[in-house]
């Protein structure tokens, strides 16, 4: 190749070079008026659909507005079932849970009779020549409403030796009422764990056993049945007494509209209730001689009767701060709020996580040294 050939060559290629670096310029010039026409394009789009959920929005309110127009003069119930409201699809599944132990009723133990059902005559045209070709079971529990009328008989006697009488005492309890003891204590049950009142247990008895029973009646049995109690109801409060510590607290209570107050003493397997007013008499009368136990009860200045309080974490806090917020509050009161403060979060956040027998108890000797 001679050298002119070669000058020539190399001229062409830095001339096709140049146009190469032209057109790239071009093509990203062209490209990027491309991208911005795009760009204005879904700008304008999207401006446009917004105006349109505008425009939807308002044709829907005034829709609704002339649907109210049109439906003033109709009752609610008279909407069309596509018009109404459907409801709206749970994500819970049926039945139980992972983990969860199924419950169902246990079959009873003991059958007092069966019952076989077997139709007579095919339902769909009539005839009575059917047969048997499966069997279904299912057990149901029932209450036989029985009522039973006894005529009792006291035969009083007198004893021939000292010449005292001897009466005989019923088997179905308060022997004054006409009534007996399962009936009885069907309606303190009713009364005083269920919570309803004479006029109610009165209708029961009339609707569900045909019988007649008034409120006189039952509140006379209830009094006297309350005053058997009442002896082993003091010795609820006896037992109380002889432990080392007990609970109490009060709270409202209405009685006919009128407002008493219920005081609650409870101390491990005994728990003691008590209506009156909210006066320090009742504490004096229930621990005339008990002074000496240990209370554990709220900052109520009826229990400071007691020689031994402990108050709860709320209102020993709450004294507390009191005294820190006042203006000459010396260091010992912050410090000593401070330091409370720790002990009750961590005692709170050991409550909360399942430990063993030696690791509570190790950490409440850890708590008592902290107080």
């Amino acid at each position: 190749m001679e050298r002119g050939e070669k000058e020539h060559l190399e001229f062409q290629i830095k001339e096709l070079e140049k146009q190469n670096k032209i057109l790239i310029q071009l093509n990203k010039q062209q490209r990027e008026e491309f991208n911005k026409k795009i760009k204005d394009r879904d700008i304008i789009i999207h401006q446009l659909i917004e105006q349109l959920k505008k425009q939807q929005k308002a044709m829907e309110k005034l829709q609704s507005q002339i649907n109210k127009l049109d439906n003033s003069n109709k009752p609610p119930s008279k909407k069309a079932d596509w018009e109404k409201p459907k409801p709206k699809p749970t994500s819970k599944k049926s039945g139980r849970k992972k983990g969860h132990k199924g419950v169902s009723r246990k079959t009873p133990k003991t059958i007092h009779r069966k019952v076989h059902y077997k139709p007579e005559e095919c339902e769909h045209c009539g005839s009575k020549n059917l047969r048997t070709y499966k069997t279904r079971t299912k057990i149901i529990t029932e209450i036989l409403w029985q009522i039973e009328n006894i005529k009792e008989i006291y035969h009083d006697r007198i004893c021939k030796d000292c010449g005292k009488q001897t009466k005989p005492k019923s088997i179905h309890g308060d022997s004054k009422s006409p009534f007996g003891k399962n009936l009885q204590k069907l309606a303190s049950y009713l009364k005083i764990t269920g919570g309803m009142t004479y006029r109610p247990i009165e209708n029961l008895f009339k609707d569900f056993f045909k019988i007649k029973k008034t409120d006189t009646t039952l509140i006379n049995t209830n009094t006297r049945h309350a005053k058997k109690s009442y002896p082993k109801y003091l010795e609820y409060l006896e037992k109380i007494k002889t432990y080392m510590f007990s609970h109490k607290d009060e709270t409202g209570w209405r009685i006919m509209g009128k407002l008493f107050y219920i005081w609650v003493y409870d101390c491990l397997d005994v728990v003691f209730y008590r209506i009156g007013t909210r006066e320090k008499k009742i504490i004096e009368q229930d621990f005339k001689n008990c002074k000496n136990q240990i209370s554990v009860n709220d900052d109520y200045k009826a229990y400071y009767f007691f020689e031994y309080i402990q108050l709860c974490w709320a209102h020993i806090l709450r004294k507390i701060k009191f005294e820190k917020e006042k203006e000459d509050c010396p260091e010992e009161i912050e410090f000593f709020y401070g330091r409370l403060c720790g002990i009750y979060i961590c005692a709170k956040d050991f409550a909360q996580d399942k430990h063993c027998k030696f690791s509570r108890i190790e950490m409440r000797q850890d708590l008592e040294k902290g107080l």
